[in-house]
């Protein structure tokens, strides 16, 4: 049989059937009964089904795994009221505050919509963000319970998302690269996509190695192993140079334990040029392509570039001007939340169909003014605010500063807030970072 690096995947949401609503109220029954039992156990169940959406169709929206634990876990919750005290301590306001006004902005914008669906339907996913990470504020226990039991599920998770990835470059990718003649895949997983994949995984990155310099663990080195081979096989240039500064950072902040951490880092880099290379042979490049190949090489930092396979979305240049043109017709509250892919008709780009490829510029277009400041108040801000937390004493910390500033300047050239699987998995860091700096006397 002949290898096939990618495979045009076509992914139609069903709808609900009885089958699976019988399964979500059977998740959602064993999560609240988890929940009730400990919060802990809650806010491991949002871990676990973060990246699994197992998403069907209800009416004009979608039901998933993680919205049914989402639900589960806040009634799971309401049997453990005074937990609910934690939301109060400074440090969490500051970050409830700062996803609150994101939501507001968002809301605000429905008013300029001229598509009043996805206006509103970002808007709820604003208020989802905000709800997932208060709860998994008040589900936190101390770090000695963490460590025991929420980073082992953290390191289980990102493992098998890498596998389920990496298993796309013997079956095929959803997406390629084009170098040349040569085709590599672009492993996606479950995930929405290569970058959003590659999103997911600094964050992985940022705790396995944050917890692996803390504390020297077997399954933590082999997990990072995992994690890292699938972040470079993503080809995702953003991701594997961030990924990369997150580990540089963390050796500067942790250093007690260096040497623990170079060994699953040769061998993720050693098995990718394997991967790479039986990938090149399977797709039988002959000598004549080698040339081609070389200068195509040269053109892939330029941004957009036609041998990346665009795949008829835009290049990043045509969806930056368009976005900025249509800034410019509602510069104030933007065009309304959701409405760029729809309105890119109107501005040149005909049988486009897609975000705009930057976290930043994106706000502005959808929400104005006041969404790319509540925007830049979440990231920037949020990546201030842990920097300045004890990130040489605390692993949790530590990683959420990494992950927040690598997904914050990778946001230049991806929205990744859009992808609520990257989305939850970074609200649920920060949650569990922010809430071990919790002030005694909020409780």
């Amino acid at each position: 049989m002949h290898y096939r690096p990618v495979v045009d995947r076509f992914v139609e949401i069903p709808a609900l059937g009885p089958i699976w609503f019988m399964l979500f109220v059977a998740a959602f029954i064993a999560i609240t009964l988890l929940a009730r039992k400990r919060p802990l156990y809650g806010l491991l169940a949002l871990v676990a089904t973060a990246p699994f959406g197992f998403a069907h169709a209800v009416a004009h929206t979608t039901v998933t795994l993680p919205k049914v634990a989402l639900l589960a876990v806040i009634l799971g919750l309401c049997a453990h009221r005074t937990l609910f005290a934690r939301l109060r301590a400074r440090e969490v306001r500051a970050w409830l505050l700062a996803l609150a006004a994101v939501a507001a902005a968002m809301l605000l914008s429905v008013t300029q919509a001229a598509y009043l669906a996805p206006a509103l339907r970002e808007s709820l996913k604003a208020l989802e963000a905000l709800a997932i990470f208060a709860v998994a504020v008040v589900a936190s226990e101390e770090s000695d319970a963490l460590d025991r039991l929420a980073l082992p599920v953290f390191a289980a998770v990102a493992t098998l998302v890498a596998l389920l990835a990496l298993l796309e470059v013997i079956i095929g990718a959803p997406s390629g690269l084009n170098v040349g003649a040569i085709v590599l895949p672009r492993i996606a997983g479950p995930l929405d996509g290569p970058n959003q994949l590659a999103g997911f995984l600094e964050i992985a990155i940022a705790v396995l190695f944050a917890a692996q310099l803390a504390q020297p663990r077997r399954y933590l080195a082999w997990a990072s192993a995992a994690v890292l081979l699938a972040e470079l096989l993503t080809l995702s240039r953003a991701g594997i140079a961030l990924s990369a500064g997150i580990v540089v950072l963390l050796w500067v902040l942790r250093p007690q334990h260096l040497r623990a951490t170079i060994a699953p880092i040769a061998g993720a880099f050693l098995l990718a040029i394997i991967v790479t290379l039986l990938a090149v042979r399977g797709e039988s490049v002959q000598g004549a392509h080698v040339a081609n190949a070389a200068t195509s090489v040269r053109g892939l930092l330029r941004l957009g570039h036609p041998q990346t396979g665009t795949g008829g979305v835009g290049t990043r240049a045509e969806l930056w001007r368009a976005a900025i043109a249509l800034w410019r017709q509602h510069p104030w509250l933007g065009i309304g939340a959701g409405n760029y892919h729809l309105e890119l008709g109107r501005v040149g780009l005909q049988g486009v169909r897609t975000q705009p490829n930057s976290l930043y510029l994106q706000a502005l277009v959808d929400g104005g003014i006041p969404l790319l400041v509540a925007t830049l108040w979440l990231w920037i801000g949020g990546a201030v605010r842990l920097a300045r937390a004890s990130i040489r004493s605390e692993a949790w910390a530590a990683a959420a500063f990494a992950a927040t500033a690598a997904l914050a300047l990778h946001g230049v050239i991806d929205n990744l807030q859009f992808y609520p699987k990257v989305l939850t998995w970074w609200l649920l860091l920060v949650a569990i970072a922010v809430s071990q700096r919790r002030s005694p006397h909020a409780e």
